[in-house]
C-alpha cells in the first residue's frame, strides 16, 4: 500500500498591527478627559498627554500607510487629541 501524505497549509492568522495607533488612542482619550478638569489643573495635566497623542497619532498614520493597519484608530486619536489642544485657549474645564 502506498500512502500519500498531503500537506495542508492553513491560512496565516497573523494580522498587521499598529501599536502606535492603539497607544495614541488610549493616551488621547485619557488626555481629553484630564484636560477637562477645571482651574488650570487640566491644562497642566492633560496638555502634555494631548501633545504626545498627536505625535503618536501622526506616527500611527504613517505606519498605517506602510502596513495597512490601524489607520482609523490613528486618525481618531489625532482628532481627539487635537480637539483637546484646540479647546485649551477657549477655557477648558467645562466637564466639572
Amino acid at each position: 500500500m502506498t500512502s500519500a501524505s498531503a500537506s495542508i497549509e492553513l491560512p496565516s492568522t497573523k494580522r498587521a498591527k499598529n501599536p502606535a495607533a492603539t497607544v495614541a488612542l488610549v493616551v488621547a482619550i485619557v488626555g481629553f478627559l484630564v484636560t477637562q478638569v477645571p482651574d488650570f489643573i487640566g491644562v497642566l495635566a492633560g496638555g502634555p498627554e494631548d501633545l504626545v497623542a498627536v505625535i503618536l497619532g501622526i506616527i500611527g498614520i504613517v505606519i498605517a500607510f506602510k502596513r495597512g493597519a490601524g489607520k482609523k484608530k490613528a486618525i481618531a486619536a489625532t482628532i481627539v487629541a487635537a480637539a483637546a489642544l484646540f479647546g485649551m485657549p477657549f477655557g477648558e474645564g467645562w466637564l466639572w
